[in-house]
């Protein structure tokens, strides 16, 4: 129990560093947040002999998140595009691959990648925003 309670206080410090630093540190842990997420739903569905694809999920979801936060004038159809891309390529990977040809990890592994990106890609939008960052800690910061 204590490894926990350590581990959350190192966590929230290294956090707020992150968000208050904003740029490339906060897409960096951000990334590394969605991967780790990403990771955990794989070893959750690999417990019930569903076997997604960590890999392409993990790319596309790093990708999403680098075009949500260094593009200003972001378009959600570009979302879609990444959805429908990945659900090619994950067919495509099904019927090359002959071990798992089966459309369950398929789906599965797009469903892993809207569900960890799209928690995400929230995050960074709402950091992007012009006073992102006190909505961020939601908190307001009195004016002087």
């Amino acid at each position: 129990m204590l490894t926990r309670i350590i581990s959350a206080v190192v966590g929230i410090i290294i956090l707020g560093y992150t968000i208050n630093t904003g740029g490339w540190v906060f897409y960096i842990g951000i990334s590394l947040l969605n991967i780790c997420a990403i990771y955990e739903l794989y070893n959750a569905f690999k417990k019930i002999n569903i076997h997604i694809n960590i890999f392409l999920s993990a790319v596309f979801a790093v990708v999403l998140l680098y075009f949500v936060s260094f593009f200003y004038k972001f378009d959600f159809i570009l979302v879609y595009f990444f959805i429908i891309l990945m659900l090619m390529l994950e067919f495509l990977y099904n019927i090359i691959n002959n071990n798992h040809n089966r459309l369950i990890d398929a789906v599965f592994s797009v469903f892993a990648f809207i569900y960890t990106s799209f928690l995400f890609m929230c995050i960074v939008l709402v950091r992007n925003l012009p006073k992102g960052i006190n909505l961020t800690w939601l908190y307001h910061k009195p004016k002087l």
